[in-house]
């Protein structure tokens, strides 16, 4: 039996166009301009001053609270500038500007050359759980899956809680995005020892990493890397949108559900992904911040699609630009994935902790029907995962009925996008869940 969630997903087509496709790593930039706001949480703050040289992997941003992250730099250099930039989504965040000059850049790539592991897994393992965590906050590692929740959080449950299950998300479900299947493939190993390693920080006995069945390789050389491990199991999943969302996984691996409102710690589970495995595995064995994270370059007409690994700071326009620019059938640029990926109006932005695609769609890849009036259908409540009224929930927004939206449970929608995807009226009900929450959040 495929194992798979209960209710309600969509599947479509997958267009993962590089799968197989290896890890190519693109080179190291000479100028970055760094985002604050790389968590889910507060942006932080800048603790370093225009003209100050900073060293790769200095702290230049300190976490605002539990729910934020540190922020480091990946390149050596002089800070230019502390000021809003536009980020990816339009909105003007905080950010700092580093050069290098020649001097510098040289010496980080002796750094590079010269990078030797501070710690063994044998060590690891006699380490204190706190003490691991700690490692992880410091280095400022977020959920790569694309909810960037800072890492150390879950890491570290309430003292009244039990984790059970520590649920590793290889589900990659999200059409054109490999990146996830791109490491698997090529550090499957160090992926395993990140998972040991966070077993070890929560206590966990038993770890389950589910993998989507349209990866068969990526299954099979995280079973191989796990096979010295009993407490760890790979499985495959049906492969079936949304199965990485956290509810979905957690009901798949351990048939536990997870109530609307509630964390996955109730139902004693811990969910981190692949990539965050990886990440935590370059800060506690190497000592290495998170700084850099690969992603998909993706679409029909990009003919130099791939996955990247680069720092976190280049400039999207530099990547594009040496991989052939922006295709002239491209018609719409999305960063994310196209289910729950956000249109970007060029690629003027930066990279993220969090982004991890840049897709550019011709029109026969995109849809750019206007929408019509609701028909009544109820496709939308079929396909929605979380059990929702997708229809009446945006139409409540729209009509400026936010206090009524939220008895109808608006903050639970996790914007997977299955109720856009099945609309045959092509209504953008996402579009108005988004911003019924800001307007919810206003009224707090």
């Amino acid at each position: 039996m495929k194992l798979s969630f209960g209710r309600g997903g969509v599947h479509p087509p997958e267009m993962k166009l590089t799968s197989g496709v290896a890890v190519k790593d693109m080179p190291l930039p000479m100028k970055v301009t760094i985002s604050m706001a790389q968590s889910l949480g507060r942006p932080a703050q800048p603790i370093v001053t225009k003209g100050q040289h900073v060293n790769r992997y200095d702290k230049i941003g300190e976490q605002q609270g539990p729910i934020s992250a540190n922020v480091h730099t990946p390149i050596s250099g002089t800070v230019k500038d502390i000021a809003p930039v536009a980020a990816n989504d339009g909105h003007y965040v905080m950010s700092v500007v580093i050069e290098a000059s020649e001097e510098d850049h040289q010496a980080d790539l002796q750094m590079i050359c010269d990078a030797r592991p501070q710690h063994t897994l044998d060590e690891v393992a006699t380490m204190e759980p706190t003490a691991i965590v700690d490692q992880i906050r410091e280095a400022g590692i977020v959920g790569l899956g694309g909810a960037t929740f800072p890492a150390a959080v879950k890491l570290a449950p309430p003292k009244d809680s039990k984790a059970e299950y520590l649920l590793v998300n290889g589900a990659e479900c999200e059409p054109y995005l490999t990146c996830d299947e791109a490491i698997m493939c090529a550090m499957p190993d160090e992926i395993i020892a990140g998972i040991l390693i966070m077993m070890r920080a929560t206590g966990v006995e038993k770890a389950i990493v589910g993998i989507e069945n349209n990866k068969p390789a990526a299954i099979e050389r995280l079973k191989k890397a796990a096979r010295s491990y009993p407490g760890i199991s790979v499985v495959g999943l049906r492969t079936r949108y949304p199965q990485g969302g956290e509810k979905m996984l957690a009901k798949a691996l351990t048939g536990r559900e997870i109530a609307p409102g509630q964390l996955p710690i109730t139902q004693g589970v811990i969910i981190q992904n692949v990539a965050t495995a990886l990440a935590v595995y370059h800060a506690v064995i190497w000592g290495i911040p998170l700084v850099e994270r690969v992603l998909t370059i993706s679409g029909a007409t990009f003919e130099q699609r791939g996955n990247y690994r680069m720092v976190v700071g280049t400039p999207l326009k530099d990547v594009v630009d040496s991989l052939g620019g922006v295709p002239e059938q491209a018609v719409k640029i999305v960063a994310g994935g196209t289910m729950m990926g956000r249109s970007m109006a060029d690629v003027e932005g930066f990279t993220t902790k969090g982004l991890s695609g840049l897709l550019f769609l011709s029109e026969e890849e995109t849809d750019l029907e206007e929408p019509s009036p609701c028909v009544k259908c109820g496709k939308c409540v079929d396909s929605c995962p979380m059990g929702l009224q997708p229809y009446l929930i945006a139409r409540l927004v729209e009509l400026g009925r936010v206090e009524d939206a939220l008895q109808h449970h608006l903050m639970d929608c996790m914007e997977c996008g299955c109720c856009n995807y099945s609309c045959i009226a092509r209504r953008r009900l996402v579009d108005w869940i988004r911003i019924g929450k800001i307007e919810a959040r206003k009224l707090k």
